[in-house]
């Protein structure tokens, strides 16, 4: 059925007639011999599986049975029997056996897939027969007498345990507290009170034995240490305080807050612990008491949380380790307390503890710290604080309850389904880390999902439209696979690494276009990281994240800035323009009227008539002053609608009007908020004026209406006469009708000019 090569010239071979061997030396057959390794009752000869292990180790399987040879020592087990009692297939027919590169051992049979780390276990569980007729759960207390047999206390009872059995003592009551006396009995306490343990594993009432335990018979002890050869300190359950019980001298002595001699702080007892100076320390709730035997005094000792002003408290149990007190304190962590009782450090979560609700601590060699609590086992060396930590999945009940004992290098700890021997040469950390591979990765846009798989993936292309990418990963890790951890990183956005715990995928939103590298790593149940796995993802940008698109933008920006800057330009341009014309207005036309200023003066001066050129100086100054007016008007940033304007034609026409019998009527409708830029302020301005001039000189007018108007946002000024008119053709345009044209053009207006005789004259300025 099978082969495997023992050595360079051995082939054991498996056949339906047991196991076989060829020797052989080249190509020549030497000798053909079967095996003899079975004892004389096995009568099932036929093999039908068979292979090597790395170590060595020959595996085979029968049709009922699988077993495991060495050749060496010559060391036959049966690893599993096929048949248990009348009806179990549990590996039912072995069909092949196979060895990977960790040494892990795969059996396949005709029902299932059978997988062994084929290491020694680290945790022996003890819960059950294999019968399943005995069970026990819920351990209060264990009292181990060697590496074989142990006493255990349960909420159903007493049991003791050997190799090859569970034998019940007591059933039906907790059982609290078991203790040996004399090699022979032992001090056992359950809910109805104290008992002897007696040669026969019979319980009798402790009074019946010792006379001087009458105190103590329906008494509840949890916990108990000796002291010397004779002494026995119990703790009690209903904060009864302890007892001191020298069994040779019969002699029992009770210690509470209001005994005569010696006194507790409290008389609550969680644990009685004896120290390696033979102090006994009786942990209560928020203290601890010391009794000194030697003595016979007591110390109390208390610690306050200065965070918080309140006592540390609920003190289940204490060890020794590198010269220091650990007190576990429940809801807090393990308190490291010098010899001088000061604490030292308080060990929580930051030192990767699960959690804080301890129950018990074990020191082993001086620097490992075993620690039981309501979430696992947790250990740590105490001068490297290397820790580690097991839970259910590594073979261990999940809760911790009761107290933990250490018997020749063993460590026993009980919990809500039986007890776990602990074998701490076999807590080896896993040197083999997972096999991480990249399985699968999904886009999900808008309208669509994209799922691809590929374990070789190296890169990958995201499309603009994402709105999340998901990328999954599996870390092959059969020795332990839910305690298979992850982290990432990507190496463009953050350096470290970010911690995934078993969480076996990331999911990267808003991620700006471009190329990133992802890095995923694996680890095994003992921390052990393997080589990162890298994945190149390319984020395609949407529309407007392209390098087109900001380069139009860019552009247009650009274009929007220079339109600006020509804009300005125009503006500073006018602006000089404006300030050209009134330099120019200035100098033509005050500086013209200031010169007849002068030579009327002089004139005035040097002859008799001298009133009638004041009367000229007095006009002409009038005229400077109203031209220097609408310059400053002109100028005047407030003043830019066309309300304003129409203001300043009423304040120089209503003068020369009235004093010629003109009526001046003015009228804007709805364009009076319209603004209107200098250039336009001053030459509407100085249009109706002319106009206003020519209609007093020479219309011989009644009436002139003066109106601006909004037509498709364009702003129209008409000025009209009912004076005599004229015929356009009969008259030659002078300067002032000249100027109204070139003003208006110079503003981007039309000037239109219509007469007739005896019709009046209409002036309409509009704007193009």
């Amino acid at each position: 059925n099978a082969a495997v090569s023992v050595d360079s010239s051995n082939l054991l071979l498996a056949s339906y007639n047991g196991l076989k061997m060829i020797s052989y030396d080249k190509n020549k057959v030497i000798a053909i011999k079967g095996v003899d390794i079975f004892p004389k009752k096995f009568t099932d000869p036929n093999i039908i599986s068979l292979n090597k292990d790395r170590d060595g180790d020959i595996w085979f399987a029968t049709s009922s049975n699988l077993f495991t040879y060495n050749f060496k020592s010559r060391r036959l087990l049966q690893i599993q029997s096929i048949t248990n009692g009348a009806k179990n297939t549990f590996f039912y027919y072995v069909k092949s056996i196979y060895f990977d590169k960790n040494n892990y051992l795969w059996v396949g049979t005709s029902k299932e897939l059978l997988f062994s780390t084929n290491t020694e276990s680290k945790f022996i569980p003890v819960y059950q027969t294999i019968d399943k007729k005995v069970t026990i759960d819920n351990i209060y207390y264990l009292y181990p007498l060697n590496d074989s047999t142990i006493y255990i206390g349960t909420a159903n009872g007493l049991y003791y345990v050997d190799k090859n059995s569970i034998s019940a003592i007591d059933t039906g009551r907790i059982s609290w507290y078991i203790r040996g006396i004399d090699g022979k009995r032992f001090f056992v306490s359950n809910d109805d009170g104290c008992f002897i343990l007696n040669e026969n594993k019979k319980l009798v009432r402790v009074d019946l034995i010792f006379h001087e335990l009458k105190e103590l018979k329906n008494e509840i002890i949890n916990s108990g240490e000796q002291i010397g050869d004779s002494i026995m300190v119990l703790g009690t359950e209903r904060e009864h305080g302890i007892y001191l019980w020298n069994f040779k001298r019969h002699i029992v002595d009770h210690i509470t807050t209001t005994s005569p001699l010696l006194k507790l702080k409290n008389n609550n007892v969680n644990l009685i612990h004896k120290s390696s100076d033979e102090n006994i320390w009786i942990l209560s709730d928020d203290n601890i008491s010391i009794l000194n035997p030697r003595t016979f005094s007591i110390k109390n000792i208390s610690w306050i949380d200065s965070t918080n002003n309140n006592p540390y408290s609920i003190f289940f149990d204490a060890c020794e380790a590198d010269g220091y007190y650990w007190i576990a304190a429940y809801g807090t962590g393990i308190l490291k307390v010098d010899k001088n009782y000061h604490i030292r450090k308080i060990i929580s979560g930051k030192e990767g503890m699960p959690t804080t609700g301890i129950y018990s601590l074990v020191s082993l060699n001086d620097s490992l710290m075993f620690v039981t609590s309501n979430n696992g086992l947790f250990y740590f060396n105490v001068k490297t604080m290397a820790s580690r930590t097991f839970f259910e999945s590594d073979g261990l009940s999940s809760s911790y309850n009761a107290n933990s004992s250490v018997k020749n290098g063993f460590i026993y700890v009980g919990g809500d389904k039986g007890f776990t021997i602990i074998n701490p040469s076999f807590l080896a950390i896993n040197p083999y880390v997972p096999e991480l591979y990249l399985n699968n990765i999904k886009v999900e846009t808008k309208t669509r999902s994209i799922d691809s798989s590929n374990l070789f993936f190296a890169t990958y292309t995201v499309p603009s439209d994402f709105l999340q990418t998901t990328i999954s990963f599996s870390g092959i890790n059969y020795s332990n696979p839910s305690r298979t951890s992850y982290a990432y990183r990507i190496k463009e956005l953050d350096n470290n690494w970010i911690n995934l715990g078993t969480r076996n995928f990331v999911t990267l939103i808003g991620l700006s276009p471009s190329t990133y590298t992802l890095e995923v790593k694996a680890a095994n149940e003992d921390g052990v990281w393997c080589e990162p796995k890298t994945l190149t993802l390319t984020f395609l940008p949407k529309w407007y994240q392209t390098a087109l698109f900001k380069a139009a933008v860019i552009l247009f920006a650009g274009g929007i800035f220079y339109a600006f800057y020509r804009y300005r330009i125009t503006q500073l341009k006018k602006q000089q323009q404006i300030r050209h014309e009134i330099a120019s207005d200035l100098h033509d036309d005050i500086g013209a009227t200031l010169n007849s200023v002068k030579i009327f003066t002089t004139l005035a001066e040097t002859s008799p008539n001298k009133e009638e050129y004041f009367q000229q100086i007095r006009e002409s100054i009038n005229t400077a002053y109203s031209g220097l007016r609408d310059m400053i008007w002109v100028l005047d940033d407030t003043g830019d609608t066309v309300e304003d304007l129409l203001k300043r034609i009423k304040q120089f026409a209503q003068p020369f009007a009235n004093a010629n019998n003109i009526h001046v009527h003015f009228s804007s409708g709805d364009a009076d908020i319209l603004e209107l830029n200098k250039t336009e302020k001053r030459n509407l301005l100085l249009i109706a004026k002319e106009a206003i001039n020519n209609c007093i000189k020479y219309a011989n007018c009644k009436n002139v209406h003066v109106t601006v108007t909004k037509e498709d946002r364009k702003i129209k000024l008409v000025m009209k006469d009912d004076g005599c008119g004229f015929d356009e053709k009969e008259i030659t345009y002078g300067h002032g009708l000249r100027n109204i044209r070139e003003r208006a053009r110079q503003i981007n207006y039309t000037a239109s000019i219509f007469s007739e005789k005896g019709q009046g004259t209409t002036i309409e300025v509009v704007k193009k």
